[in-house]
This record gives structure tokens, sequence and C-alpha cells, in this order.
């Protein structure tokens, strides 16, 4: 038996190509140096690079594995996921510190029954929304908005109404920070009900979706205000 297995691993020799998205470089480089480990005879080429740059990679034939959070749905790959969540880890409030210790957190923290505290890089926008995008170009459409809604605010009717479009700016210009750091917005909220998740979100979404319903809320709020004389 132990010969077959020396046989084997004798095997499983030469090169192997990796290229994976940044998320993957927290875990995916400890993996490979178990898998060495194991077959010593396979000499792993990791490639750590965005999104955009392993679907071309895909697209070329260019490596022999790729490691993505959210695969290409074209019928010539085969996908097959190996761990429960490769881009959920705990998220405590500083959060350069869960990155520097994202490979130790992956489980994440259960806080209470329905939220959990996770670490994920959201390359959309709130709640997910044009994920796969270029970041360049969301950071270009927050900036585009922050700028319509800056011109808003200062025509603003009332304080209901500034306070809103002073919200939505601030969580905009928030996850745009992120963006231009990570080329991705940090997630780290995560409200679930049985297996049913809502989609992870930070702090800065909380205010872009809390500002726009105050400012749906704005003229019947403002309705009942007293009108001084």
């Amino acid at each position: 038996m132990q010969t077959a297995l020396e046989d084997m691993q004798r095997d499983i020799a030469g090169p192997l190509s990796v290229a994976a998205v940044s998320t993957a470089k927290y875990f995916l480089p400890q993996l490979l140096g178990n898998f060495k480990r194991r077959y010593p005879g396979v000499e792993p080429r990791l490639q750590i690079t965005n999104r955009e740059v392993v679907l071309a990679r895909i697209a070329d034939n260019a490596d022999d594995i790729y490691v993505m959070g959210q695969p290409p749905r074209e019928d010539t790959v085969i996908a097959e996921p190996f761990l429960e969540n490769i881009i959920v880890f705990v998220a405590p409030s500083d959060k350069a510190i869960v990155v520097a210790n994202a490979a130790s957190l992956s489980a994440g923290i259960s806080m209470f029954a329905g939220f959990n505290l996770v670490f994920y890089r959201n390359d959309g926008v709130t709640f997910g929304m044009l994920g796969g995008a270029p970041w360049w170009s969301l950071i270009a459409l927050a900036l585009a908005i922050c700028i319509w809604l800056g011109v808003m605010l200062f025509r603003a009717e009332n304080a209901v109404e500034a306070l809103a479009y002073g919200a939505i700016i601030g969580g905009a210009l928030g996850n745009v920070i992120d963006r231009v750091r990570y080329r991705a917005v940090t997630d780290f909220l995560d409200f679930y009900i049985g297996t049913t998740h809502w989609p992870a979100f930070n702090m800065a979404d909380v205010f872009v979706v809390g500002g726009v319903g105050l400012l749906l809320a704005a003229p019947w709020i403002s309705a009942r205000r007293p009108i001084k004389s």
C-alpha cells in the first residue's frame, strides 16, 4: 500500500499554473504550499491579479486552474467550490487587522441569531449590484452622482432634504475611498433568517440607503412640521 502511494506521488509532477483574484492571496499560497509538500514533484506557479485579468486568462486558456469568487457562466469551464465561502472573513472594527489575519479568520463571527460579522470584498455597488464591472468605472459613476447630489444639496428646500443628500454623499464617498484602496468595497454586516442571508453590506451602504429613505420621506416629514409664524 505504501509503495503504491509513493508511486502515485511520483506520477503527479510537473508545472501547475494557477491564476487567482486578489482575495485568494490570503489563503491560496498556504493551500498550494500544503499541496507541494504532499506532491513534491509539482511546481506551482501562482499569479494573483484582478478579476478582469483572470477572465482574460481563462479566455486565452493560459493556466491550468483559476480561483475566483464568481466564476464565469460559460459552458467552456467547469466550476467546483472547494471552500464553504472563500471570501468571507471575520470583521472586527479595525479592518486593517482583519486584512492582515484574514487567512485565520475565514469562519466569521456570530454575534447573535440573525447577525454575523464577516469580511467580504464587494467589487460591485450597494448590496453587490453591478458586480464584475471595472473598478474605475464605478468610481467615476459614484463621483458623478456625488457631484449631482452636491448640487441638489445646495438647492435643498429644507433641512430634512439637506440631511438626506448629505448622508447619501457621505456613504458614496466612503465606498469610493475603499474602492481606490482595494479595488472593491469592504462589507462586514451579514443579516440572515434561517439559511437566507441578505447581501452583506457596510455602514456606508446604511448611510446611502438611509439617505434615500429619508429623501423619499422628506415631503411627508416637512408637511407634519409646524410652521413658525
